[in-house]
């Protein structure tokens, strides 16, 4: 049940650098180099989910002083 989710490549182009990337690289370069890949994709996705949040907060602010100006609160 506390399986670690594999995460999904959408290019084969990555598998195949990567692959070239790894040849060279002892268990331990390989496994840093897959970590690091792994933290960076983390990284990326949890600025791109933050940046939608903070956009959807400035619409819904936006939204509610439209509401409060022609409803004259």
């Amino acid at each position: 049940m506390n399986e670690k989710p594999q995460l999904r490549r959408s290019n084969k182009v990555d598998d195949v650098r990567e692959d070239s990337e790894l040849e060279g690289l002892s268990r331990t370069g390989s496994r840093k180099l897959r970590e690091s890949n792994e933290e960076n994709y983390k990284k990326n996705r949890l600025k791109a989910r933050l940046n939608m949040i903070i956009a959807g907060l400035i619409l819904a602010i936006i939204i509610v002083y439209l509401i409060m100006f022609f409803v004259n609160f």
